[in-house]
């Protein structure tokens, strides 16, 4: 686990081979931004995220989401809207 506070954000993370994931889960919408500082510096990873779409809500649209992909470095930073009961899940790997 990276940080947390107590039913509020979980920001956890684990690393395989090129491979880094983060993902964070809440239960209030909210604004997350996500500092990329433990990405190693002078590499270039490709952000695969999973996020909720605008339109996302757990009681009334649960499966709404958006899938994109960015080049980012460790200079860089996730902004990201999370839903009630939604998250955000971020896959990096090495370019």
């Amino acid at each position: 686990m990276l940080r947390a506070r107590v039913l509020d954000v979980i920001l956890r993370g684990c690393r395989r081979g090129g491979r880094e994931n983060r993902e964070t889960t809440d239960e209030n919408a909210r604004k997350l931004t996500i500092p990329l500082d433990f990405l190693e510096r002078g590499k270039n990873y490709e952000a695969q995220i999973y996020r909720d779409g605008p339109d996302a809500d757990y009681l009334t649209n649960p499966t709404s989401l958006v899938i994109e992909k960015r080049r980012v470095s460790s200079k860089d930073r996730i902004d990201a809207s999370l839903a009630a009961g939604g998250g955000l899940a971020v896959r990096f790997r090495v370019l």
